[in-house]
């Protein structure tokens, strides 16, 4: 394979929340908050990522590190467990922002009501 110097940064995440009121905890809200960024937040590190690195789907990140194709220094986004939130928080975002992104989804809550 062909090095070209240049790189993928991978970025996973679980959750993006609209920030509570500063007397209510993530965890009363059964957010666990090493799972969780606010939406403040997600957005901030969103343009800073963008600054720094050129925003990249997952499929195209894979066919360029096979052909060792890549010309730029990128990022790749994607969210692990597929939450609601994806969707209603940072979707508006993403598609804002023209960011791709990825979502893995829990095959066992696909039949249950929980906030996946």
């Amino acid at each position: 394979m062909h090095r070209t110097g240049k790189s993928v940064l991978f970025v996973y995440l679980h959750r993006v929340v609209v920030k509570p009121a500063s007397n209510v905890s993530l965890d009363t809200l059964h957010i666990q908050s090493r799972h969780a960024i606010s939406r403040t937040d997600f957005i901030w590190r969103l343009k800073w990522l963008s600054h720094w690195r050129k925003p990249l789907s997952l499929s195209n990140a894979i066919r360029q590190l096979k052909e060792g194709s890549l010309n730029e220094h990128f990022f790749v986004l994607s969210f692990d467990d597929g939450y609601r939130d994806v969707m209603s928080i940072a979707f508006p975002i993403l598609k804002a922002m023209k960011i791709p992104f990825t979502v893995f989804i829990s095959n066992k809550v696909l039949d249950s009501r929980s906030a996946l």
